[in-house]
């Protein structure tokens, strides 16, 4: 489950690492969570099971808010 604590952490990492650097984050992120995630300095999500529990048809849609 994600862990909006986590996210203090995410700031502090990306306060160290260069620009063109990558931070991925994974742990039942879904796009409710999304947006504080990249806002906190994420650039990648994983996020498997948010995305695939839902219908074929329905996961383009999801990929899309997780984007914002």
């Amino acid at each position: 489950a994600f862990i909006p604590t986590v996210l203090d952490s995410v700031r502090t990492i990306r306060s160290h690492m260069k620009p063109d650097q990558w931070l991925q984050m994974d742990g039942g992120i879904g796009p409710d969570q999304a947006k504080s995630v990249r806002d906190a300095g994420c650039n990648v999500i994983v996020a498997a099971s948010a995305i695939f529990k839902h219908p074929r048809d329905k996961r383009a849609a999801v990929v899309n808010q997780l984007r914002g």
